[in-house]
């Protein structure tokens, strides 16, 4: 969290506000227990430096990263994490919580990072030197890639030992499902988290192809969801409204629509995976 519609929300949000605009500053908030949002930086005036100037060209997306795309063909990639936010704001604005960067952009515009959680992450990288330990450009196909079809995945499910839930959250099978999307396209297939992935039938496959799809583009429509934690807010700092149309997440012990039975869940590869006994199989 966030996962794809979240972020591709949050793209939708910058893009027009910021494409075009040079980058005047980069302005790091000193906290004094460290930040990991600049982990994979080698220094924090290194960074400043080298995005002083810069023309942002476009803004990208690559399952759950976010990637600004820079003049001098490199790119600045940003991970929300578990609650980064990115926020477009005018130097006049007061203060956001939690903001741990500060782009100044021409224009009298700033996008801030903010990120209570402290799990996200920014850096800078080189196509051509490939130069960090997480290039987004090697993920597995988007899910709307017309790559993706029942055959394709069932040829990579047939030897896998993991749970199909894990499976769809590895992030170079398919890029950009996380949990709660997980549990969402598993239950509209009628398929259980815990069932081995070598298990799941070309139908069954069909399935989730077409409700990961479903699912995802409804999502996106609806800009995200907003759990209970209230954290994932969109570059203009207002919620999404998926979690209105949720069927399992987050609803251990309440009834299924489908079939009333209540809703269970289980730790799955070190993630909660919530499910309908009845319905999932």
């Amino acid at each position: 969290m966030p996962e794809l519609p979240e972020v591709e929300t949050v793209r939708r949000g910058i893009e027009p506000a910021i494409r075009g605009k040079r980058i005047l500053s980069a302005e790091v908030i000193p906290d004094p227990k460290g930040i990991r949002t600049l982990r994979r930086v080698r220094s924090a005036p290194a960074f400043r430096k080298n995005l002083t100037n810069r023309i942002i060209e476009k803004v990208d997306r690559r399952g759950k990263y976010l990637l600004i795309y820079l003049n001098h063909d490199e790119i600045l990639i940003i991970h929300l994490g578990m609650s980064g936010r990115l926020l477009i704001r005018r130097p006049s604005d007061p203060p956001d919580p939690h903001t741990r960067i500060i782009f100044h952009l021409e224009k009298k515009l700033e996008l801030r990072f903010a990120d209570p959680r402290k799990f996200g992450e920014v850096y800078l990288f080189s196509p051509a030197l490939g130069e960090t330990a997480v290039n987004p450009l090697d993920l597995g196909p988007e899910p709307f890639d017309p790559e993706i079809t029942s055959a394709w995945l069932l040829s990579r499910l047939a030897k896998s030992s993991r749970p199909i839930k894990a499976a769809l959250l590895d992030q170079y099978l398919i890029a950009g499902i996380g949990n709660i999307y997980s549990d969402e396209i598993l239950h509209a297939s009628r398929i259980r988290p815990d069932r081995n992935a070598s298990s799941i039938t070309r139908e069954e496959a069909d399935r989730i192809v077409r409700h990961t799809r479903r699912i995802l583009k409804l999502a996106i429509s609806k800009r995200g969801t907003t759990a209970g934690d209230g954290v994932y807010r969109d570059s203009r700092n207002q919620p999404g409204s998926f979690q209105n149309h949720l069927q399992v997440y987050a609803r251990e012990g309440e009834g299924c629509y489908h079939c009333r039975s209540k809703i269970a869940s289980r730790t799955i590869g070190g993630r909660t995976a919530h499910f309908c006994p009845e319905c999932q199989k």
